[in-house]
């Protein structure tokens, strides 16, 4: 609403795709400062917990509405399934949680509903543990470092490589360089597959099996100014997310048909 009043804007300027432009855009920085005036508290649905890692400084917590939620979850579940992978199959997950004894507990819980083991701890135990959990599972996702730093780990102890035989690596919330991609590869066979987004966001795009990236555009609208993404998520009511700058860049092409048939 200040964005707007400072602007001089009115909710009926609005009418048009092209009108979006006349907002002003939010960065990360304004989303910490002013997440309590951001989140809604007049939202009827239920409301889930969800905060970002706190990778860049302190970390955000805010509230998805139920059909943010579904819709994220949904969307996350159409870009596995492109890899022929199951919302019941048993993975790894390279992620951090929230440390207090409350949110640790939720977490074991919700890991456990999800038939999913994670990694938190780089300890030689900790990593020997998860890579023994490896030898039967369907798949290994997060934190694209993270997989990088298992990757080398499984690469120095042949024994170690043996026994994973997974089908699917998903790398999400960081860049995947070319380094990341030979040492998965030499691990695992399989190269790591991107899935681009951020939690306060949502899910923008995911990468098919002819590794090219399909925007998620029933959720989101994604704007390229001046080489830097613009993301406005269409489901997020309970946490509006207008024109939030991600400081990315990802090239946009709006004609092309990938070999899978999706744009």
């Amino acid at each position: 609403r200040e964005l707007f009043d400072n602007a001089g804007l009115k909710p009926n300027d609005i009418s048009t795709l092209e009108d979006l432009t006349k907002i002003p855009t939010t960065s990360k920085k304004v989303l910490l400062e002013e997440s309590n005036n951001i989140q809604s508290k007049h939202v009827e649905e239920k409301l889930y917990y969800s905060e970002t890692s706190g990778s860049t400084g302190k970390p955000l917590i805010f509230y998805r509405n139920q059909d943010w939620d579904a819709w994220h979850n949904a969307s996350v579940m159409r870009g596995l399934s492109w890899f022929d992978i199951k919302p019941w199959d048993r993975n790894g997950y390279l992620w951090g949680y929230n440390l207090s004894t409350t949110q640790a507990f939720k977490t074991k819980i919700l890991d456990y509903l999800q038939n999913r083991f994670r990694l938190f701890s780089y300890s030689d135990n900790e990593i020997e543990l998860f890579c023994k959990q490896l030898e039967n599972t369907k798949y290994i996702n997060g934190y694209s470092s993270m997989i990088y730093e298992l990757a080398k780990y499984v690469n120095r102890h042949e024994e170690l490589k043996r026994k994973i035989n997974i089908g699917f690596i998903k790398g999400t919330s960081e860049k995947i360089y070319d380094s990341y991609q030979t040492e998965a590869k030499q691990a695992f066979g399989k190269k790591i597959v991107s899935e681009y987004g951020a939690a306060e966001a949502g899910i923008i795009a995911f990468e098919c099996p002819h590794e090219n990236m399909h925007i998620n555009m029933e959720t989101v609208i994604v704007e390229e100014i001046n080489g830097q993404i613009l993301v406005t998520n269409l489901v997020s009511t309970s946490f509006p997310i207008i024109r939030y700058e991600l400081g990315d860049y990802i090239k946009l092409d709006k004609q092309s048909t990938c070999a899978c048939g999706r744009k």
